[in-house]
C-alpha cells in the first residue's frame, strides 16, 4: 500500500469513528432526555414548541415495533431517513459527491420537504395532537412563570 493510500485509509477510519461517536452521543442524549425530561428535542425543551423533526424518534420506535401506520402518523417523513442517512454517509466519505450539484439539490429538496410537512402539521395538528403540542415544562415557559410571579 502506498503512502497516499495509507493516509487516505487513516482519514476514512477517523471519519467512520467520528460518525459512530456522533451517533452514540445522539442516542445517549435521546434516551436520557426522553427518560428524564420527557422530550428529546432541544427546541421543544427550550421553547416549548415542536420543530420540523419532532416525532421522528417516536416514529422510528413505531417502525421497530412493526407499526408502520403509526410511524407515518407520528411523522410522515420517517421513511425518508434511510435515504437521507445514505446521502450523508456517501457525502461524508466522498468529497467529490459532497461538492456536487446533485448533493446540494437533494439537501435543499429534503430541507424544503421537511419545512412543508412541518407547516402542514402545525396548521392541522398544532396544538392538540402529539407530537405537535406545547411543552409547558420548557425553559421558556418556566421563565415566563417565574417573571409573572414576581
Amino acid at each position: 500500500m502506498s503512502n497516499n493510500q495509507t493516509k487516505k485509509a487513516r482519514k476514512n477510519r477517523k471519519k467512520a469513528l467520528t460518525v459512530l461517536l456522533l451517533l452514540a452521543v445522539f442516542a445517549i442524549y435521546s434516551l436520557l432526555a426522553t427518560h428524564y425530561l420527557g422530550h428529546a428535542c432541544p427546541i421543544n425543551l427550550v421553547f416549548g414548541v415542536p420543530c420540523p423533526g419532532c416525532g421522528l424518534t417516536r416514529a422510528v420506535l413505531c417502525i421497530f415495533h412493526g407499526d408502520f401506520s403509526g410511524a407515518f402518523s407520528t411523522h410522515p417523513l420517517v421513511f425518508t431517513l434511510p435515504v437521507i442517512a445514505v446521502l450523508l454517509i456517501v457525502a461524508f466519505f466522498s468529497e467529490r459527491f459532497c461538492a456536487s450539484k446533485v448533493y446540494s439539490a437533494l439537501c435543499i429538496s429534503f430541507s424544503l420537504l421537511f419545512v412543508v410537512v412541518f407547516v402542514y402539521r402545525m396548521i392541522v395538528r398544532f396544538p392538540t395532537e402529539e407530537p405537535m403540542t406545547f411543552n409547558e415544562n420548557s425553559l421558556l415557559f418556566f421563565l415566563i412563570r417565574l417573571f409573572e410571579n414576581n
